[in-house]
């Protein structure tokens, strides 16, 4: 059996502060730290990432070595546990986020999204080095999602790194968007790990490539001395306070993040923003317009690189996992429809009515800003936006 202290996630923004004074958003200490085998110890990335957990305060003051746990072995004993864990831990998902496990990956770890049947997609490519993630937001997709529930880092970064290596060595045939965020957050933990400065650093030598780091974090003072930095874009998912606040557990606050991404952008970046889920709720018209007008005002226009807009999806079975988990949450109240890929949405006129709502917000005060919709059919591309996408951002 693992116990937890009852606490389990914390609601609001963890601060961890490092030898150089920068401080980082890691989420809560880990409970426990496992690693699927004794080989394990034999990769880089294993010793660096122990080194880190120790100089940032994220494991018990009497840890002294990570426990060898068969990664099958881990999801069964988090599986009964849970079950018994009050909330937010009464789910393997949220239950794991405690626990910190260290094994490698085998197979492909490079590959294209999958994106969602019927829908308009961006052609993006993902690379998972991490699986899980510190922060618990309430609409997450990964509570039921993830098989291996813990907090998962997968030590065997170059054999990954090969693979990005091949995908980047073929023959362009347009930009390549490389992006590490499908069921992590890119920069949550990357103080511990060091997987996005290696990762920048692999990526380097290729021109048609672009390194994606979504975050949800404010932890970006330790790449802020990349060597290329046209080949890397910072972009955040962001939503009015009056969401983050409520639904977002353990992100750095709104404010944060855009005082983030205007400080890579003042240390030479391109960033990003996606605007994703947005929610229905009352007046969210003038939240999600004074939330566009303050990034806006705050983060130079032409540092943008895109915003993206996608609106709340969701399998059925997520609603009562996260009523279950975080009861205080409002999400699930509006109308929802199952769309053709089984996931549920707002009605399509809401969707098509938000959306135009947001992008002609954006457009009015930066028009050069280029905007698109994230898994989306044609129709409500068409009639919000009047156009399809382009593979050009």
């Amino acid at each position: 059996m693992i116990s937890l202290v009852p606490s389990g996630i914390p609601t609001s923004s963890s601060k961890v502060v490092s030898k150089n004074n920068s401080v980082f958003n890691l989420g809560a200490p880990f409970q426990k730290v496992t690693i699927s085998s004794k080989e394990i110890f034999d990769y880089p990335a294993t010793q660096r990432i122990l080194e880190n957990l120790k100089k940032y305060s994220m494991v018990p003051a009497d840890f002294k070595a990570p426990e060898v746990v068969s990664t099958m072995d881990s999801v069964h004993a988090i599986a009964f546990d849970s079950a018994t864990a009050v909330a937010p831990n009464n789910h393997p998902v949220g239950f794991g986020k405690n626990i910190l496990h260290l094994t490698t990956q085998p197979g492909t770890s490079v590959k294209q999204c999958p994106g969602s049947d019927n829908m308009l997609c961006c052609h993006y490519h993902i690379i998972n080095l991490v699986s899980n993630c510190p922060y618990d937001c309430s609409y997450c997709y990964l509570q039921t999602y993830l098989t291996q529930p813990m907090m998962t880092f997968y030590v065997n970064e170059e054999d990954i790194f090969d693979q990005v290596r091949k995908i980047c060595e073929r023959p362009p045939v347009s930009l390549l968007r490389i992006g590490t965020g499908e069921i992590s957050d890119s920069l949550a933990l990357d103080p511990l790990t060091g997987f996005s400065e290696k990762l920048a650093e692999v990526m380097t030598n290729y021109e048609n490539v672009r390194l994606e780091l979504k975050t949800k974090s404010k932890n970006v003072d330790h790449l802020l001395n990349l060597k290329r930095k046209d080949h890397v874009i910072f972009s955040w998912s962001i939503n009015p306070p009056e969401i983050v606040n409520k639904e977002e557990h353990g992100t750095s606050r709104f404010e944060e993040r855009i005082a983030a991404a205007a400080k890579v952008a003042a240390a030479g970046f391109v960033v990003g923003f996606h605007l994703d889920p947005v929610i229905y709720f009352e007046n969210w018209k003038d939240c999600y317009e004074r939330a566009i007008d303050y990034v806006l005002k705050n983060v130079p226009n032409e540092k943008i690189q895109w915003i993206s807009i996608g609106g709340l999806r969701y399998l059925p079975q997520l609603k009562p996992i996260t009523v279950r988990r975080h009861p205080d949450t409002s999400i699930y109240f509006e109308e929802s429809v199952p769309g053709s890929d089984g996931k549920m949405r707002y009605p399509r006129f809401l969707r098509t009515e938000m959306f135009q709502f947001i992008n002609d917000q954006i457009k009015s005060k930066a028009p050069q800003i280029y905007t698109y919709l994230c898994m989306e059919t044609k129709p409500v591309w068409e009639k919000a936006l009047a156009r399809l996408p382009d593979r050009t951002f």
